[in-house]
């Protein structure tokens, strides 16, 4: 017997490798291939649980704890999560006993860790270690890649824009991968679409295998939806290329009415003497203007409008009119300018430079004072022997003071400012 046992021995590693060889990454680690682990590399992630009893520090079941730290690093009988955590455990030996253990090596610091199989296997529903092969391989074939999956065989609810075809089937591409665990779970590896960031979709790599589609069956759809795309995209451009055809005729039809319609402003406004009839500011008043350029305009809503450039013929000073035809055919320069000179329409006065000044001197008629004041808010008039006397009041709208003229026999013959 004890030739035997000593014959076993020297077997073992023959077998474990062997045994790792054969030994699929993409299983996993489970109750029934974790004797062809040796050689294989185990991962512990992140995530919501560290497995009590699972880290021996020896084979007779002292919890592990890391060389160097001070006592404050261990809690009970859980290594602290730093100390396992995102720690790779490279398996050198299967131990059987009434404890079946794996003696493994911290790639991060070289110290020897013995794995409790039956704290691993045990403790949730799925182990919480992963074979760093199969994450490997599960990188290789689902990372940037596009994953189909049948709704009906997964029982979690998709976005609807990573349906395609049809209802039943959606697509994602997988742009990250992820390792976790989850309480009462185990170890998550997650497939994550993060393409749309506001809505992301994560995908259980396991709950994604049995919900997956054959690539057969997704190159048919994929194909039919690529027709169906191709015969879109040709509708779609026919339908584009006839409506750039018909917005090319109503820019010509809307260049034509714009051209003619800048003609008749030319035309009608262009090469004449023209004087500002409104009594404001905005422009100097009964000052002669030409106007010298007329130029159309056409905002984003379709409303006209024509720019135009005013030279005052005195100085050759330069303004600007823009002028806008209201619908009922009213231009906007007709309502400030006009082209009657103001020696004939307004025959009576004689003070034109004080007029022009918007200044009042004695001896004004009434048609001067109005176009310097403007008409009067009141007037108070007194007939006598002496003639006719009145009296015009300006009172402000604004609170100002009141102003006073008077005129006897139709002459301004005092100011009361």
């Amino acid at each position: 017997m004890k030739h035997l046992i000593t014959s076993l021995f020297c077997i073992l590693p023959l077998l474990s490798h062997s045994q790792e060889a054969r030994y699929d990454s993409l299983q996993n680690i489970n109750p029934n291939n974790y004797t062809q682990l040796v050689g294989q590399t185990l991962f512990y992630p992140s995530g919501e649980i560290v497995v009590s009893n699972l880290f021996w520090s020896n084979k007779k079941g002292s919890i592990y704890k890391p060389r160097d730290v001070f006592a404050g690093y261990v809690m009970g009988n859980y290594s602290m999560n730093d100390a396992v955590l995102k720690k790779h455990f490279t398996i050198e030996k299967v131990i059987s006993g009434s404890h079946s253990l794996l003696k493994t090596r911290i790639r991060e610091n070289n110290e020897v860790v013995y794995i409790n199989l039956d704290a691993l296997f045990k403790s949730t529903q799925h182990p919480v270690m992963f074979v760093e092969g199969y994450i490997k391989k599960c990188r290789e074939r689902f990372l940037n890649h596009a994953l189909y999956v049948d709704k009906r065989k997964y029982n979690i609810s998709l976005p609807q824009a990573h349906f395609i075809a049809n209802s039943t089937i959606a697509s994602i591409f997988c742009s990250s991968i992820n390792v976790t665990t989850k309480q009462n779970y185990g170890g998550v590896l997650v497939l994550s679409d993060m393409t749309s960031p506001s809505s992301p979709v994560h995908l259980n790599v396991l709950d994604y295998l049995k919900a997956k589609i054959s690539e057969g069956e997704a190159d048919e759809i994929i194909r039919q939806a690529k027709i169906k795309q191709e015969i879109e995209a040709r509708e779609a451009a026919e339908k584009k290329r006839i409506q750039d055809s018909i917005a090319v005729v109503k820019m010509q039809e809307l260049q034509q009415k714009d051209s003619l319609a800048l003609a008749r402003m030319k035309e009608k406004y262009m090469r004449k003497t023209w004087y500002y009839k409104r009594r404001d500011w905005q422009y100097p008043r009964f000052e002669p203007i030409e106007v010298v350029d007329i130029q159309i305009h056409r905002d984003s809503t379709g409303n006209v409008s024509y720019p135009m450039t005013l030279k005052y013929k005195s100085t050759g000073r330069l303004n600007s009119h823009n002028a806008v035809i209201y619908p009922d055919g009213q231009c906007t320069f007709d309502m400030g300018f006009h082209n009657i000179p103001p020696e004939k329409e307004y025959p009576n006065v004689r003070h034109w430079k004080a007029v022009k000044d918007y200044r009042l001197v004695l001896g004004m008629n009434k048609q001067e004072v109005q176009l310097v004041w403007g008409m009067p808010t009141d007037i108070n008039t007194s007939k006598g022997s002496w003639g006719v006397h009145e009296q015009w009041v300006y009172t402000s709208s604004f609170g100002g003071r009141t102003r006073y003229v008077y005129f006897k026999n139709g002459r301004l013959s005092a100011i009361q400012e």
